[in-house]
């Protein structure tokens, strides 16, 4: 009986571990583009049939016949940090007796961040971003 539950204990030990170091990556991609796609809750794999499948599903885009380009800016979070806000950008062109191209481009900023010295003097200034080019 010890064994066995020295064995669940070191299971979910190693559980917990890893899911909190896998949790703090690129949270970023946590946030999904296009409102049809967030008002069905992220379901959209199935779908895919605008330029955000590019996110959701991009074995999708060999299926597209036409040109689609979509753009997202979104003010984030701005109660917490008033100058952060999310871009997004994807497009799809098939391009005839060759295949389709496509991709998407993601940037999420905060604006910018000061830095001060233990005097309260400010040091620097910098902008910090999160960037994924597909």
């Amino acid at each position: 009986m010890k064994r066995t539950f020295k064995i669940i204990v070191l299971f979910f030990s190693i559980r917990l571990l890893y899911s909190a170091a896998n949790d703090a990556a690129v949270v970023f991609l946590t946030i999904f583009p296009g409102a049809r796609a967030v008002g069905m809750g992220a379901a959209f794999t199935a779908v895919a049939d605008d330029a955000t499948s590019t996110f959701y599903n991009p074995g999708a885009t060999p299926f597209f016949n036409h040109t689609e380009v979509t753009l997202q800016h979104s003010n984030w979070l701005i109660g917490l940090w008033p100058d952060m806000y999310y871009e997004f950008f994807g497009f799809i062109k098939p391009i005839k007796n060759l295949g389709t191209l496509g991709g998407h481009i993601i940037y999420l900023t905060t604006g910018e961040t000061y830095v001060f010295d233990e005097t309260g003097q400010e040091i620097a200034t910098f902008v910090n971003f999160d960037l994924q080019l597909l």
